[in-house]
């Protein structure tokens, strides 16, 4: 069977186009993938670091800000989809898909900044008696059993508690002296994270851990009965 000039170049631009189609949407699908790693790990290391200097406040703000980074460093919602000429209808279906993700992550996004901020309440002892409010978000637990990373008769790396919550003084150089870094709060010695050991620093971090992971497990049940909810509504409505 002899092929025409025109079938030819025909055959040449569905094959380009279909290939051109496929690279759009794989760079599409690795750049979300691209964005969970990112968002991962800037939401761990903040959450970490906000901690250890700002209590629970800062782990929360760590969280939420660590998922911004990921997310405004990684546009692949705003990337191009071409719809072509040949593989018009599949292009527009991924687009709607691709769409779609978009706005469950915003959502998503909205939904873990709550949980962040609820996870924090719980963390400073909001749930226990004796809690001051919001003076108290940057201390891990309330009353006696309320703890700081720092103490104020340690001295741990770089940073020292100068005070009762008097704050974590910065390191001095010869243009910066006695300075403190703004709302992060020391406690006595006695309840800072390592005043009783490893030991007893290790139980301290897990019952933060074990919040933190048993509130992510009522938000988690939360949104998959609203994304049930929604599934629900829109077979009802097509």
């Amino acid at each position: 069977m002899s092929y025409t000039w025109e079938e030819v170049m025909l055959n040449i631009d569905v094959r380009n186009e279909a290939e051109k189609e496929r690279q759009q949407q794989q760079d599409i699908l690795d750049e979300q993938v691209a964005e969970d790693k990112a968002s991962a790990m800037w939401s761990l290391g903040l959450s970490v670091l906000g901690g250890a200097l700002f209590g629970p406040a800062g782990y929360a703000a760590g969280k939420i800000i660590g998922r911004g980074v990921g997310d405004i460093t990684h546009d692949w919602e705003d990337m191009a989809v071409d719809t072509g000429k040949f593989y018009k209808k599949s292009a527009e279906e991924f687009k709607r898909t691709r769409d779609k993700a978009a706005t469950d992550q915003t959502q998503g996004q909205v939904f873990n900044a709550v949980t962040d901020l609820a996870t924090m309440y719980v963390q400073a002892g909001g749930l226990k008696e004796g809690f001051e409010g919001w003076s108290d978000l940057t201390t891990f637990g309330t009353g006696e059993d309320a703890w700081t990373m720092f103490g104020a008769a340690d001295r741990t790396g770089v940073f020292q508690g100068a005070g009762d919550y008097s704050g974590i003084k910065i390191p001095d150089t010869p243009f910066w002296e006695d300075k403190y870094i703004p709302l992060a709060r020391t406690l006595p010695g006695d309840q800072s994270l390592f005043s009783g050991g490893l030991k007893a620093a290790g139980g301290k971090l897990k019952d933060v851990y074990a919040t933190d992971q048993a509130i992510n497990t009522v938000s988690d049940f939360a949104r998959y009965w609203q994304d049930y909810l929604t599934s629900q509504e829109e077979k009802a409505a097509s």
